[in-house]
């Protein structure tokens, strides 16, 4: 059974003229009436009956006419719906972020400019650490991640997209928190609190300890916390000091102060976007050119679609698929 057959049978069943049919689909009746003989073969009953004037559909025909439509309309829906999913217009995106990364208010710019643009795309969140979200890239768990820096890797394509400078976060009664600024060489003595980034190849603790050994001294680092709002957390309540970004400078205002370091102390965190190296979705391709957009990386070859442009391809490809069914058709 052929589709080109049940789409002769449909215009048929429409004209109920064999003539006319054979008009419309502008191919010769010997044509037409040997692909009905074909189509009915495949069924195993019979579709039409002459009539004086005409044809008629039997009862068994006037079933499957309803049916082959049904199949024909859907047929179409399947093409239209994964052309958009081949440019990026529908389909779904698995996102994992860390906890840093995700009170970056340029990252949540990002998310609203893609829906914005791509609606009919699908986005779900998981938040863990650098470490984990790395793994669900490679084993296929996850489409894209906005994480710490993992140094190269084959399976991966990553582009830095950020580096925020770290802030000290004290609690407002210690003694530093006089102090408009406060010096990297101050904390020689202080009980420091660290987020642990999985122990990747560019953590906090590895800058920090490299800052610190400039200076002679080596960090005291109370303990690690895997999330800055568990480590602010515990500054808040008076135990250490940590470090978070910038954008993270309003969290427990009331309890913590957030200083700069003068002279700067060059402690930064990298963000990166990562996606699988073998990665073909158009989607995900869509969502590293809007991350790059926004965050003013390099820009991409590829031309960012407005909903409007989008929407109109759509109603084209539907119309040229309407068409279709009138176009040419010859045995074979």
């Amino acid at each position: 059974m052929e589709i080109r057959h049940l789409k002769a049978f449909c215009v048929i069943a429409q004209e109920t003229h064999v003539t006319k049919a054979a008009k419309r689909l502008r191919i010769k009746q010997p044509a037409l009436t040997q692909q009905i003989r074909l189509l009915e073969k495949a069924t195993g009953f019979q579709l039409l009956r002459r009539t004086g004037r005409g044809i008629a559909l039997t009862e068994a025909g006037q079933f499957f006419h309803k049916e082959a439509e049904a199949i024909l309309l859907s047929l179409d829906d399947a093409c239209i719906k994964g052309q958009e999913i081949a440019r990026g217009e529908a389909g779904h995106i698995r996102i994992g972020v860390t906890e840093g990364a995700s009170f970056n208010p340029k990252l949540a710019a990002v998310f609203r400019d893609f829906r914005a643009r791509w609606p009919e795309v699908g986005l779900t969140f998981s938040q863990k650490q650098t470490r984990e979200l790395a793994r669900d890239l490679r084993e296929g768990r996850l489409d894209a991640t906005f994480m710490c820096s993992v140094g190269s890797s084959p399976e991966l394509t990553t582009e830095s997209v950020f580096h925020e400078d770290m802030v000290l976060a004290l609690p407002r009664k210690h003694a530093l928190a006089k102090s408009r600024t406060v010096s990297l060489r101050a904390l020689e003595n202080e009980p420091l609190i660290l987020i642990s980034h999985g122990n990747t190849e560019h953590s906090l603790q590895l800058r920090l300890a490299a800052a610190c050994s400039k200076l002679g001294f080596s960090p005291r680092i109370l303990q690690t916390s895997p999330e800055f709002m568990l480590a602010l957390n515990l500054v808040a309540s008076g135990l250490a000091l940590t470090f978070v970004p910038a954008y993270m400078a309003s969290v427990h205002a009331e309890a913590i102060a957030y200083r700069n370091f003068e002279p700067s102390a060059n402690i930064t965190m990298e963000t990166i976007v990562a996606s699988p190296a073998a990665n073909s979705s158009a989607a995900v391709a869509n969502l590293l050119a809007v991350t790059s957009a926004v965050f003013g990386g390099k820009k991409r070859k590829k031309k960012l679609e407005s909903r409007k442009t989008r929407t109109s391809l759509v109603r084209k490809q539907r119309a040229e698929t309407e068409n279709d069914r009138a176009e040419p058709m010859e045995a074979r």
